[in-house]
């Protein structure tokens, strides 16, 4: 049938462009194309060592199942997905969002510990995947020197109770701003680390004129 045809045409042009490492294909959209687990399961091969492909969109394909959540989530420590949307299939949403938020965090941690002058925020808001205490040490850690993260949001984990390490490299950090709304983070740290971030942004202001 022509659909089928269009289908076929749709995936054949995408997974050879993610196998060439397209800079133009950021993202492959094939929500309501009618793939199937053969289909997803090349994408992931593709992926592998891609550099581009950010967002795959795969919502509303009926035929999915958890089987291309295990091709995507083992694919994704060696490519750069971020997102994969799969609302209105039979694949995991919350296994595939947890697990590439924390390895999204990890890279966010290896750029930060290199002084990555690129990366000048860190957003780990909670939601699905709460950021943890052990998260924010780890994070702490990174940031230690760090002189270009200059926003850090926090936001929205209520697990999160205690940021007594990142009190302790604030002002070895180039943070100017460190958002805690929806935390459990006592008042007096918040306000601790409020007077840091703004000692910081003087400095910075400072170091300009």
């Amino acid at each position: 049938t022509m659909e089928r045809d269009v289908r076929l045409i749709l995936v054949a042009n995408n997974l050879r462009r993610v196998r060439a490492n397209d800079p133009t294909l950021g993202d492959v959209n094939w929500s309501y194309a009618g793939v199937d687990d053969e289909d997803v399961i090349q994408l992931a091969q593709a992926l592998e060592g891609n550099t581009h492909v950010r967002w795959v969109d795969l919502t509303y394909n009926e035929k999915l199942t958890d089987a291309c959540t295990a091709a995507l989530l083992d694919v994704a420590p060696r490519c750069k997905l971020i997102n994969a949307m799969v609302d209105g299939t039979g694949m995991d949403r919350v296994r595939i969002n947890d697990f590439l938020t924390r390895l999204l965090r990890e890279e966010d941690v290896v750029a930060i510990r290199a002084n990555d002058p690129e990366t000048t925020q860190v957003i780990w808001l909670g939601g699905n995947v709460p950021t943890s205490n052990a998260d924010i040490a780890r994070l702490a850690d990174a940031l230690d020197g760090n002189t270009y993260i200059q926003t850090v949001v926090l936001s929205n984990s209520k697990d999160l109770t205690d940021i007594t390490r990142l009190l302790e490299v604030g002002p070895r950090t180039g943070a100017t701003s460190v958002r805690m709304y929806g935390t459990s983070i006592p008042p007096e740290q918040q306000k601790q680390m409020k007077k840091i971030a703004a000692a910081n942004a003087r400095r910075r202001l400072a170091a300009n004129d």
